[in-house]
């Protein structure tokens, strides 16, 4: 039942995010997210380092989102709080994203070539998808765009699944002093 939660959450912030986004309303899918990132925590369990993980994935997926609008590739819909970088909703879409890395995507943990192709081919089909609903607008020429999203997005599932997985694991304690031969 977690599963199904964590992917109704999250199909309901994306969709709250680009119809926000599209329509001048930038606040509404950052609130959506919140909500989703306080459910996660408190009603689906999520681990207390989550919020962690969440925060590495935000300032990652702002400069990435950040450089397909500033190399002239992508213009998004309500360009706010900064005109040349990446929205506050396409922000939250990344914290979003975040959120399913330990929940509903986990088994693409331990199968990355796969979360590779589903990373090459999800990233650009929901670009087209947050086009199509008028959130964004492709500057470049589609094929091009296309190609720029499909390594971008092949690289960054996985790699951002590889984050997650770290983050998930139990905390170490840096050092662990050894108990002295003499006290024996």
């Amino acid at each position: 039942m977690k599963l199904v939660l964590n992917i109704v959450f999250f199909q309901l912030t994306w969709f709250a995010c680009v119809l926000g986004g599209a329509n001048g309303l930038a606040w509404i899918g950052p609130l959506f997210c919140i909500a989703f990132l306080l459910a996660q925590r408190y009603w689906l369990g999520a681990a207390k380092n989550e919020w962690q993980l969440v925060a590495v994935i935000v300032v990652i997926g702002f400069l990435v989102d950040s450089g397909f609008v500033l190399s002239g590739l992508i213009q998004f819909a309500t360009p706010w709080p900064l005109a040349n970088a990446a929205p506050i909703w396409i922000v939250a879409m990344w914290a979003n994203f975040a959120l399913t890395l330990n929940h509903s995507m986990r088994w693409f943990q331990s199968h990355l070539m796969v979360a590779t192709v589903v990373g090459a081919l999800g990233g650009p089909g929901a670009y087209l998808a947050g086009r199509a609903l008028g959130a964004a607008e492709f500057l470049a020429a589609d094929g091009v765009v296309l190609a720029v999203l499909a390594l971008a997005w092949g690289a960054a599932v996985p790699l951002t699944l590889m984050l997650a997985r770290r983050f998930d694991e139990p905390r170490k304690p840096a050092f662990t002093p050894q108990p002295s031969k003499a006290s024996s």
